[in-house]
C-alpha cells in the first residue's frame, strides 16, 4: 500500500515545485552538484520550466561545465516569456566569456542591452569581452557607458572603483596601455 501512494505521490502534477525548492536550497548551500540533480528532476516532471534550467546552468557554470550551462542558458531563453530574456542572455554573455568565447559573450550582451537590460555589468561584462579583442575603443565606450549607469543608478561605490579601474587599465588617446613610451 505505502508503494502505491509513492507511485501515485512521484506522478503528481506538483512535483516539480518540491524539486525546484530542493534545488534552490542545495544551491543556497552551494551544492552545486546536488541543486543540478534537484533541478534536472524538476525538469523532467516539467519540461518547459524555464526557471528550472536557468537556475540549473548558474549551478553547472559555478562546476565549471560551461557547455552544459550554455545549453540550459539556450533552453532558458526558447522557454521564457520574450520580455525576460534580455537577462537571460547576459547571463549566457558571461558564461560564454568565461569559456574563452568573447565573440559569442559580446553577441549576447548586445542582445541583452537591444532587449532593453541597461545596467552598468552588462557594459562592463561587454567591456572586458572588447578587450579580450582587442577593441580598446569599444570597451573605453563600455565602461565609460557603465560608468554613467552606475552614477544614475545610485550604485555601489564598489562598483565605480571597479569601472574607474578598467578604465584606467585601458589608458587614455595619449597613452594606450601597453605602449613602450
Amino acid at each position: 500500500m505505502h508503494q502505491a501512494y509513492l507511485s501515485i505521490w512521484r506522478a503528481s502534477v506538483f512535483n516539480y515545485v518540491i524539486y525546484l525548492h530542493r534545488g534552490y536550497a542545495r544551491f543556497a548551500q552551494q551544492d552545486f552538484g546536488g541543486a543540478i540533480v534537484e533541478l534536472t528532476n524538476a525538469i523532467e516532471q516539467k519540461p518547459d520550466l524555464s526557471e528550472a534550467f536557468s537556475n540549473r546552468a548558474v549551478a553547472k557554470f559555478n562546476t565549471g561545465d560551461f557547455d552544459g550551462a550554455i545549453g540550459d542558458y539556450d533552453e532558458a531563453i526558447r522557454l521564457m516569456p520574450d520580455d525576460l530574456r534580455a537577462l537571460i542572455f547576459s547571463f549566457r554573455g558571461e558564461v560564454k566569456f568565461k569559456a574563452g568565447d568573447a565573440v559569442g559573450a559580446i553577441d549576447d550582451y548586445n542582445e541583452a542591452i537591444r532587449r532593453g537590460l541597461r545596467i552598468s555589468e552588462v557594459f562592463i561584462n561587454r567591456g572586458r569581452a572588447w578587450v579580450q579583442i582587442g577593441d580598446i575603443t569599444g570597451a573605453k565606450d563600455d565602461f565609460e557607458e557603465a560608468l554613467s549607469l552606475a552614477i544614475a543608478q545610485n550604485q555601489l561605490e564598489e562598483t565605480l572603483i571597479e569601472i574607474q579601474k578598467e578604465l584606467d587599465a585601458l589608458g587614455s588617446e595619449d597613452d594606450p596601455p601597453n605602449s613602450d613610451s
